[in-house]
């Protein structure tokens, strides 16, 4: 907003167009307002150690007082806006696998297609179809220098297939020798969040290599007055058995925002209309069919590559091949 000079009278007079400009800011969008955490490396207070942060995974008590799945599991496609959607900013984005409700998925199956091409162009595409796995749970913040307004907040937090397995590793007891709940609020387990750059061919990606469980430990409630977390009392048998403690910490639960809610992010059961027309779109793109694209595309192959004299190659795909292919935990980068 511009710093304007005007009279003492103009202070006490009504202007509906100055004052829209100095409300303007009850129209920003502030970080996380979807109820997500999404912590980010640009976002690191020191770009060499990578984002810290610490965080409590948690149970998931439903708004109506039950007990669901602790995690839930999506297959979801990202389209970046780079290569051949450099220009096409409308489909960019997240579009949840059609594997998730269906046999076939059309994203998965221009997958295949460009990836058993022997026109190298093609399988260059391939990369913008970047499908993995990815979980959604509750967390508490417990640490975040970055943001420290969302300390003592539950939001929900998505990760991939890094994080996954170290939940697993801890399930097992694999590298520690003994089996832990992490969800579980008197024996579970703080997490260590760390977040540092890894580079690939087909660019930069977030490494989440470093993070790692600390020691089991009792839940901790934050007192917003005194601005520091008060560990849950346990029983003489490690068990959270007082009353009062048990009220607490579901009155914590379910005070979360009205925005974080974990059932809002179960896969969808068939992509809307408008995201099938978006699909089609991406489809014609790659295959170099959409009008709009193809001067573009033509100028950027022949800039870039030297076209195959061998026909291309258009197998049917294999979507029961793809789970074998990907590795999930490879791109978790958003």
């Amino acid at each position: 907003m511009e710093y304007k000079e005007f009279d003492d009278k103009f202070l006490f007079e009504t202007d509906s167009e100055q004052q829209k400009e100095e409300m303007s800011f009850l129209n920003k969008k502030t970080k996380n307002q979807d109820g997500f955490y999404r912590p980010t490396l640009e976002e690191a207070a020191d770009p060499k150690l990578g984002y810290k942060a610490k965080i409590r995974f948690l149970r998931n008590l439903t708004r109506s007082g039950k007990l669901g799945p602790a995690s839930i599991e999506k297959h979801v496609h990202y389209i970046s806006n780079n290569g051949p959607f450099d220009n096409q900013p409308d489909l960019t984005g997240y579009y949840d696998c059609e594997r998730n409700f269906k046999d076939k998925c059309d994203l998965c199956t221009m997958f295949w297609k460009l990836k058993k091409s022997k026109n190298h162009a093609d399988v260059e595409k391939s990369e913008y179809l970047n499908r993995n796995t990815k979980y959604y749970s509750y967390v508490m913040i417990l640490e975040d220098v970055q943001h420290p307004e969302l300390v003592g907040k539950i939001m929900v937090f998505p990760y991939g297939y890094k994080i996954k397995e170290k939940i697993n590793l801890e399930m097992t007891g694999e590298v520690t020798g003994n089996k832990c709940n992490i969800f579980d609020f008197a024996h579970g387990k703080d997490f260590m969040l760390i977040i540092k750059e890894r580079k690939t061919s087909v660019g930069t990606f977030p490494d989440y290599d470093n993070s790692t469980f600390l020691e089991v430990s009792p839940l901790k409630i934050y007192n917003e007055k005194a601005e520091k977390f008060v560990p849950v009392q346990l029983d003489d048998n490690g068990e959270i058995s007082d009353k009062k403690w048990q009220m607490k910490i579901k009155e914590v639960l379910l005070a979360r925002d009205e925005k974080v809610n974990l059932e809002d992010h179960i896969p969808n059961t068939e992509w809307t209309d408008e995201e099938r027309d978006r699909v089609g779109r991406i489809v014609n793109i790659l295959n170099g069919t959409d009008v709009m694209f193809a001067e573009t595309a033509t100028r950027q192959v022949s800039n870039t590559t030297t076209p195959s004299t061998q026909p291309t190659s258009q197998p049917s795909s294999s979507d029961a091949d793809l789970d074998e292919f990907f590795n999930f935990g490879e791109k978790e980068d958003e």
